[in-house]
């Protein structure tokens, strides 16, 4: 999944460096202007705004970082009076990319009293304005934050973000690009093994009078899996119930589990479904439904099938220390 990464950049450049380390690592294709082995697309036919923006829309997410600085206004370059960072942002609202804005939260605090201000008619462009953090200079910025605010139609993603270190943004990030990465990259991360689909196999046996059904589920990936349901039953998945008491399965870890039919000699099919629930320690789960089928009278008949596998994402795996 593609990222842009949008904010001003003199005073945030550590921050933004951090930033790139941290999703390339993750497994984004990440989008920056300064670093040169970053996704950026260079035009050489295009300005750098133009190139900017042409490069927003290429991408599959948006993530604006507001701090102190709104950036100078492009409005002399033939723009309207915006910065190269709210000129990101909008061509990304028209575009329809999805966008995350992440405050610093000195910027937060400003951006309430910017609010406060409005709301009693005050005129911060001419008033006499010494923000501690947000300068007169840079009101921009908290205008643009304040309308991104705004709820124009029931979809929108007007949702702002406070961080206070660098700590606290990526692990922001991390969580609210969890579900758009799996939904936009699922069949690539299944097919290149890197989201976990647990080996599963049936077998049927006699065992005093009784038939046996046995599921027996490896781990044969390279992630820890967190088992929440793995047992056979004939209800629903949703209505199984779950608990924070999981089984860990590490890779390469085996485990069995058996149901006991009671054999009636009245009846020559049996059949009883196997449900297996297991998650990621980020959340992403999978839901998986199968049915063992056998036959007392011919044993070719017998099985053991999936009927239905389900992916969703879920909160992180939440775990601590008993005392």
């Amino acid at each position: 999944m593609k990222v842009f990464l949008s904010s001003t950049v003199y005073e945030l450049i550590d921050l933004r460096s951090e930033l790139y380390e941290f999703l390339t690592a993750t497994g984004y294709e990440v989008v920056m202007s300064e670093i040169g082995t970053s996704e950026f697309d260079v035009k050489p036919n295009q300005s750098s705004i133009e190139c900017c923006l042409t490069n927003v829309r290429q991408c599959d997410v948006l993530i604006l970082i507001a701090d102190r600085r709104y950036g100078p206004t492009l409005e002399k370059f033939g723009y309207d009076k915006r910065s190269a960072t709210h000129l990101e942002y909008d061509e990304a609202i028209k575009a329809k990319v999805p966008v995350y804005v992440y405050l610093r939260d000195r910027t937060d605090a400003e951006l309430s009293l910017y609010k406060s201000a409005t709301k009693i008619k005050v005129d911060w462009k001419k008033e006499d304005w010494t923000g501690e953090w947000v300068t007169k200079g840079n009101i921009g910025l908290l205008e643009m934050l304040s309308e991104h605010q705004k709820l124009k139609q029931k979809d929108d993603h007007n949702w702002l973000t406070v961080f206070r270190t660098s700590v606290d943004l990526k692990q922001a990030i991390a969580n609210h690009l969890r579900s758009p990465r799996y939904n936009h990259d699922l069949t690539r991360l299944i097919a290149s093994g890197d989201v976990p689909i647990l080996d599963v196999k049936g077998s049927f046996e006699y065992i005093d009078g009784q038939i046996c059904f046995k599921a027996i589920i490896q781990n044969k990936g390279k992630f820890v899996v967190f088992i929440k349901v793995m047992e056979w039953s004939d209800l629903e998945p949703n209505d199984l119930r779950t608990n924070d008491k999981y089984t860990l399965f590490s890779p390469n870890y085996e485990e069995s589990v058996l149901w006991l039919y009671p054999i009636e000699s009245s009846t020559c099919y049996y059949n009883k479904s196997f449900i297996l629930i297991y998650s990621t320690y980020d959340g992403f789960t999978v839901e998986e439904r199968w049915i063992g089928y056998y036959s007392t009278r011919q044993k070719t008949e017998s099985k053991f099938e999936l009927i239905d596998r389900k992916f969703r994402v879920e909160h992180p795996i939440n775990m601590h220390l008993e005392n």
